[in-house]
């Protein structure tokens, strides 16, 4: 979808915004005027398209961008993160799959080595992982770790609080197995 203003000249574009679905979020005001949205299929250009026109919203955009693991919710109770608390040496951690990222936190006191691995249950699961500081920076990201569709992402660490996030890149209801590992650099 490309979205041109009255004199066509070119305002915005997207593709695969979630999933296969495209979405323009303009948060800067549009000049009063006409516009147009110019959108075409990849695929199957037969197949039915819907087209809807909302007001911008930004804490349900600042939301979304949490429900896809593009940023890292505040630990403020606003958004639910479910609490590990410090982490041992290994730690494992059962969740549902699903495209809404499932989010947990932990606690690291020595710096090191940490490791976390998505493993869907019943081999049906696509799993992708999210790993950010307590900042709200990227740290690590993996998806199709080796042949397969489970994910493993390695990440430095220094002491403080870290968040992961683990969805579903299609979209399958499945389980997912986390595993947490932490190593220490040796004395």
């Amino acid at each position: 979808v490309t979205l041109y203003d009255q004199t066509g000249s070119y305002v915005s574009e997207n593709d695969d915004f979630d999933g296969l679905n495209s979405q323009l979020d303009i948060a800067a005001p549009l000049a009063a005027g006409t516009y147009c949205i110019a959108m075409r299929a990849l695929s199957d250009p037969a197949e039915p398209i819907t087209i809807s026109l909302t007001e911008y919203d930004p804490v349900a955009a600042l939301m979304g961008q949490y429900d896809r693991a593009e940023a890292a919710p505040p630990l403020d109770g606003s958004y639910p993160v479910t609490s590990l608390g410090t982490l041992p040496g290994r730690m494992r951690q059962d969740s549902t799959l699903s495209e809404t990222a499932q989010w947990y936190s932990f606690d690291v006191t020595e710096a090191g080595l940490v490791l976390v691995e998505a493993i869907a249950t019943g081999g049906n699961g696509d799993p992708s992982l999210y790993m950010f500081d307590d900042l709200g920076r990227r740290v690590g990201y993996n998806d199709d770790n080796g042949e397969g569709y489970d994910s493993l992402l390695s990440a430095r660490v220094l002491p403080g609080t870290y968040l992961v996030a683990v969805k579903d890149v299609g979209s399958s209801q499945s389980m997912v197995r986390m595993v947490f590992e932490r190593y220490l650099p040796a004395k």
